[in-house]
């Protein structure tokens, strides 16, 4: 059947591959196993919640990978170990809980977990040392964020209207835009404000505490 066969009459010379939108449910191990050349994969808008471990363990040139609008609820530890050159991964708009990294990468830029069930997030810069773009909103039972990563320009944390708890061990030098819709101010010390405000050049604060932000303006700290 389709499912089952359709790999197997591709190019092993392929380098750019789309499967969106055909309503597969599951990535098996051999799918990709001949396509070594791949620079992109899109597997976006089907069915799929099953990935086996080792799918992508022939993917090693593998840039990108869209896994946007499925129904993957659970990844296999050590999925992303093959990936040695993957600097953008989209996971967004499905039913993850939680996400694990069991093995460094380098090149990571641009992490998309959009639109989940993520209840904590650790950003690890031992992990992901190189990230730069994280796109983490409404996660809506997304309860816990942290992150020791100094190199993100871009935070997207919006509609995580549980979210209690946010720690950061860097200042956020470099974060140029960051999306709290929703959230209270009350998760960032007075200090990372002040930082946060001085320097952004796209600020989201849609739908937050109106007090907290009167009190920042008559401080004249950090909005004027």
């Amino acid at each position: 059947d389709f499912e089952n066969n359709w790999s197997k009459s591709l190019e092993t010379s392929l380098q750019n591959l789309s499967i969106n939108f055909n309503r597969l449910e599951q990535i098996r191990s051999h799918y990709f196993q001949n396509l070594t050349s791949l620079y992109t994969l899109h597997a976006s808008s089907n069915k799929i919640s099953t990935i086996s471990k080792d799918s992508f363990k022939f993917l090693y040139n593998l840039e990108l990978l869209d896994l946007s609008s499925n129904c993957i609820f659970q990844l296999s530890h050590g999925l992303f170990d093959y990936f040695i050159n993957l600097n953008r991964l989209v996971l967004s708009n499905n039913l993850l809980k939680s996400i694990q990294f069991s093995k460094r990468l380098n090149q990571l830029i641009d992490l998309d977990l959009s639109r989940n069930l993520i209840e904590k997030f650790h950003l690890s810069s031992i992990l992901l040392p190189e990230l730069q773009y994280l796109d983490i909103s409404d996660n809506k039972i997304l309860k816990e964020f942290t992150s020791d990563n100094p190199k993100l320009v871009y935070l997207n944390l919006n509609k995580n209207i549980k979210l209690e708890n946010m720690k950061s061990s860097t200042n956020f030098k470099d974060l140029s835009s960051i999306y709290l819709s929703g959230l209270s101010l009350n998760l960032f010390s007075k200090e990372n404000l002040n930082l946060l405000f001085s320097h952004m050049n796209e600020l989201d604060l849609s739908f937050i505490n109106a007090q907290m932000l009167n009190l920042f303006q008559e401080e004249n700290t950090y909005l004027n």
